[in-house]
């Protein structure tokens, strides 16, 4: 092998790892947008603080949250159409009843 061949081997390399590096991010991005909002639906007191605990505990931070989350079935509310659990009496994003 010369060394433009590796060059390009190299060059190659570092192109995958830039690209599992960069959809590793987008994942936690969504992962983090999803734990957000899903906590809001649910009405939990600290939507913020379960973000940041997925935030830095990434997939242990995802489970803890899983299994700690209130259980339901979601609707959309009848006013803004976001979701919201079924036993909830008001909307927590418009407050609607």
């Amino acid at each position: 092998m010369n060394d433009t061949e590796a060059g390009l081997f190299a060059a190659a390399g570092c192109g995958l790892l830039a690209l599992i590096a960069v959809g590793s991010l987008v994942i936690q991005i969504l992962i983090l947008v999803w734990v957000h909002n899903d906590a809001k639906a649910r009405n939990m007191d600290t939507p913020v603080l379960w973000l940041i605990l997925v935030f830095f505990l990434s997939l242990i931070g995802l489970l803890v949250y899983v299994l700690a989350r209130p259980s339901g079935d979601k609707v959309p509310c009848g006013h803004c159409h976001r979701p919201r659990l079924v036993n909830l009496v008001q909307c927590p994003h418009c407050g609607s009843d």
